[in-house]
């Protein structure tokens, strides 16, 4: 009853109950009544209230309930005032007021109750004149408050945090580079009605999951308007096939309508082409509605992350890698988004995919021009899968060659396609093209040594060969007629230049139909687009583990809990079963083996298996019973070698996974590198030489929809909740329904990477400008001129100004702060910290603590069953008195137990900091360092202060 008001009517994020000693301490706290003129003391109003109130003898909880709702908000914890946001109210600082509200409350009959709750909701309604704005409220920021917000990234209310995983703005990188490219944008949008400008942007996207490019420019035009920039983007319309992406969809985008199919998408728009009225299709409901069009004067944009699964390196190494015309479902979807894109007639097209899709081929199908060495290129299989990719032309059913037919007028159509030559079918050809003759129109004379009649066809190899064209020719090509005539180029990236760290390699290939950069040739369009993201490559400032929640975020905490359940425990005893080298002889086994080196013991067949022979060549000198770190075996959990690891998690493993992170360990111990003491991640899905034994430090590897990414430091696998952070998805500021933990991990392994797609949707909006730019500096520089303005034509970099030390509350008394007087509190600390990886959930284990007189190493009783303690002399760490001592047997509330100490050490430390000056060049202490929480760690109790930037960072 206290904390919904509370929330909804001062943006409060935490509530907590409140303690029968709670007026006492806000009594200590809040110091004397301030005077009527001295109405902006740091704790006045309703604080100031408690603290009398307490003093006439009302410090009941429920006297406390009714000063707060009357009187004004104060956030408590265990009834300590923290800080006030609002102030004033009925008993807002006035002490005859607050009295009589006190001495009253316990006696109010049921009228009077009702009476005074229709009192409080007129007054939150409308404040009363005393009631002071928020700017005006001590120790008031902005910045502050957005970011202790979180809601709908385009429109909606806010809610309070969940979940704060880091003090860290994952959104921070399409921010700067949104203030990067403002002076380019702002020209653009000052010539919005010409060619090139950028008018109001109509977006449409299709197969992106998580809708990154919607998220990433709502963020740019939301800080592009801090600037006094607008960018105008109506997010009207996505496509997806996944039940639990459409409503992920629905939550967090209301009113964009979500069609289900993209293959109906492309085959209603082509249909309704021409006719009255807009063309209908089947949204993820289940009923129709008309697809979006723009408006007149709005920029269409296209943006698209077709399905990756078939043109995936994974699919290379297994030699099924297929391509476009082969009917997988990566070709399906993108021949339905190029289709849907000639008929809906977009001004841009953005697409993202795998570095290994046929790139060449599929630009080809966009804008018409083939050439003969993409054409004819084969599938190329990875090594380890001996070679390309054969198509047995022999079987009944499948297209052994390309044709051409004849048709009136002269016009020489694909009839029939190749699977691997990437040609639109029903397309004409309208000319070829050599660098070395130029272009050459096909027309009846051309193909008259063909003897070709109506109807008839030719093969494409025949074809080429009457035509003069060689295959060895790089620039020979094959150009067709195309419903609209669009222009393409492609460049690969990856997101660790954009500041995230995680390594994912993609290409993404931009599209812009004839005419919508005016006159720029191709060429120019293509270079400065890459030559624009790229010049928004940024360093990488954070590793992995700022991204990943703390063990004790509820997160983690349920994610343990299932694996904990009598179900999951059933499951995991199943993964005990047999063992994977005597059970299974599949070609994981094989590879297994391979990196082991024992090959000897595969059958002989598979000695000169090209795969199993590499594996081995990556591999480690190892027995195959050399399981060192986990002990795993048949019928039988894991025995750990750290006591750091979470059991609970590596029990669940399948054997495949545990003998992975055992070969990688001795890997890595061959080169020096001890993985229980690294920040190592290694993907345990899989096969060990398909990944790399060890990842930069600090850098995961790709996260994909199915892996399983474990860090051997945290002893735990990155959550999908975490993965969708290391995209840079603001997962904490999204509304995640009951997304299963499989379910956010295929969301985070599919998204595009949020600064990657924003640095490609944003430069492509700034491409005219920059060639404008870049054409009167070629201009200049050949007389050895200089202009001021093409320098704010340039992308700029921002300016790294100091920002203003912030201002001290008004009233506010200065102390020097000393931490000498908490040493002597170390030895409680201990006791209420974390001393077994079971209780980093949360929890105290009720059985005793060991701790190891070398290492140091704690954990305790019950889990030390399933640690190889070998090399460890474990000795109790509280043989007298238990873990609390006398003071818990006693009932001591002052700290027996983890939560009191947690509150005693909150009511002790102050709630604001700031450093006497600030840190030399970095701009660290100009703001206050308010106190965010008090965690439980190994052997710790931290007490973290953080202070926001004006940029949003921490």
């Amino acid at each position: 009853a206290l904390a919904a008001p509370l929330a909804t009517a001062a943006a409060i994020t935490t509530a907590a109950a409140i303690a029968t000693d709670g007026a006492s301490n806000l009594k200590a706290l809040a110091g004397p009544p301030p005077s009527s003129s001295s109405s902006s003391s740091p704790l006045s109003g309703a604080a100031t209230a408690l603290a009398i109130a307490a003093e006439a003898g009302g410090a009941s909880p429920a006297t406390v309930a009714v000063l707060l709702t009357g009187g004004g908000s104060v956030l408590l914890f265990a009834g300590v005032a923290l800080c006030c946001f609002l102030s004033g109210g009925k008993g807002g600082g006035k002490g005859g007021e607050a009295k009589a509200a006190g001495s009253k409350a316990a006696g109010l009959t049921q009228a009077e109750r009702q009476e005074e709750r229709e009192e409080v909701k007129v007054l939150w309604a409308n404040p009363p004149p005393q009631v002071l704005k928020k700017a005006e409220v001590p120790g008031y920021s902005a910045e502050r408050e957005k970011l202790s917000l979180r809601g709908h990234l385009i429109k909606g209310g806010v809610q309070p945090y969940l979940d704060t995983p880091f003090d860290l703005d994952v959104t921070l990188g399409v921010k700067q580079q949104a203030r990067k490219l403002l002076p380019l944008l702002r020209q653009a949008l000052q010539k919005a009605g010409e060619a090139g400008g950028l008018p109001p942007v109509h977006l449409q996207t299709v197969c992106s999951g998580t809708d990154a490019p919607a998220i990433a420019l709502s963020i740019a035009s939301k800080a592009l308007a801090a600037e006094g920039v607008h960018l105008q983007v109506r997010h009207e319309m996505s496509c997806e096939k996944e039940p639990f992406k459409q409503a992920y969809i629905a939550r967090n985008f209301p009113g964009v309508p979500v069609f289900s199919d993209v293959v109906e998408l492309a085959e209603r728009a082509a249909a309704g082409k021409g006719q009255a009225g807009a063309a209908m299709a089947t949204t993820s409901f289940g009923g129709e509605r008309a697809i979006p069009d723009a408006a007149p004067g709005e920029l269409k944009v296209l943006i698209a992350g077709t399905s990756c699964k078939d043109f995936s390196a994974r699919k290379r190494a297994t030699g099924v890698k297929l391509d476009i015309e082969d009917g997988g479902t990566s070709g399906e979807t993108f021949l339905a988004t190029v289709d849907y894109l000639f008929a809906a007639e977009h001004d841009l097209l953005l697409l993202e995919n795998v570095i290994t899709a046929p790139w060449a081929k599929m630009a080809g199908f966009i804008t018409g021009r083939a050439r003969l060495v993409d054409v004819f290129s084969s599938i190329q299989s990875s090594a380890k899968s001996q070679g390309a990719k054969k198509v047995d032309s022999t079987k009944a059913g499948v297209i052994g060659e390309t044709l051409l037919e004849l048709e009136d007028g002269g016009r020489l159509v694909v009839s029939q396609v190749f699977p691997q030559h990437g040609l639109r079918l029903g397309a004409a050809l309208r000319a070829t093209f050599t660098k070395k003759g130029g272009e050459v129109s096909i027309d009846a004379a051309t193909l008259a040594p063909l003897k070709l009649k109506r109807g008839g066809t030719v093969e494409l190899v025949k074809l080429c060969g009457a035509l003069g064209l060689s295959q060895d020719d790089k620039s020979a090509t094959l150009v067709f007629e195309m419903p609209v005539q669009y222009h393409a180029t492609f460049m690969a990236v990856d997101t660790k230049k954009y500041g995230l760290p995680q390594t994912r390699s993609r290409k993404y290939l931009l599209a812009w139909k004839a005419g919508t950069y005016g006159g720029l040739d191709e060429a120019t369009v293509a270079a400065s687009w890459k030559k624009l993201v790229q010049s928004l490559e940024t360093t990488l400032d954070h590793p992995v583990e700022a991204f990943l929640l703390p063990d004790s975020s509820d997160r983690i905490r349920r994610f343990r809990d299932v694996l904990r359940s009598p179900i999951a425990q059933r499951l995991a005893a199943e993964q005990w079963g047999g063992d994977l080298y005597t059970t299974n002889r599949n070609a994981n086994t094989r590879y297994f083996l391979g990196f082991r080196n024992c090959i000897h013991m595969l059958p002989e067949r598979d000695h000169t298996n090209k795969s199993v022979n590499d594996a081995a060549e990556l591999g480690a000198n190892m027995d195959i019973n050399a399981r060192p770190l986990t002990r795993w075996g048949p019928q039988a959990p894991p025995k750990l070698l750290s006591p750091y690891w979470m059991q609970d998690v590596c029990g669940f493993w399948s054997q495949h996974s545990l003998d992975h992170a055992e070969i990688k360990a001795i890997k890595n111990a061959e080169a020096g590198v001890d993985l229980l003491h690294h920040n190592a991640l290694v993907d345990l899905s899989q096969n060990p030489h398909l990944c790399d034994t060890v990842n930069k430090p600090g850098i995961t590897g790709c996260l994909t929809p199915g892996g399983q990414m474990y860090h051997f430091k945290r002893g735990r696998e990155i959550s999908g909740f975490e993965k969708l952070l290391l995209s840079g998805i603001p997962a904490d500021q999204l509304l995640l329904g009951g997304e299963s933990e499989v379910q956010l991990s295929d969301l985070a392994g599919n998204a595009m990477s949020l600064p990657v797609v924003s640095a490609c949707i944003l430069s492509a909006f700034c491409i005219a400008p920059h060639a404008a730019a870049a054409a009167a500096t070629a201009a200049k520089d050949e007389v050895g001129e200089s202009s001021a303005e093409e320098a704010e034509a340039a992308p700029p970099h921002p300016p790294s100004a100091a920002p203003e030390p912030a201002a001290a509350p008004s009233g506010a008394e200065h102390k020097r702060f000393s931490f000498g007087p908490f040493v002597g509190l170390a030895g409680r600390a201990q006791c209420c910290s974390v001393l077994c990886t079971c209780e980093s959930s949360g929890d105290v284990s009720q059985h005793g603590i060991l701790r190891c007189s070398c290492c140091q190493a704690t954990l305790c009783g019950m889990c030390a069953a399933h640690v190889q303690l070998e090399s460890h002399t474990m000795l109790p760490l509280h043989p007298e008195g238990g873990r609390f001592g006398a003071d818990a047997a006693a009932g001591d509330g002052d700290g027996a137990t983890p939560e009191e100490f947690e509150g005693s050490l909150r009511r002790a430390m102050p709630d604001a900091l700031q450093l006497e000056e600030p840190l030399a060049g970095s701009g660290i202490g100009t703001e206050l360092f308010r106190l965010l929480r008090v965690d439980r760690d190994r052997d710790a109790v931290r007490i973290k202060y953080v202070s926001h930037g004006g940029g949003g960072a921490a």
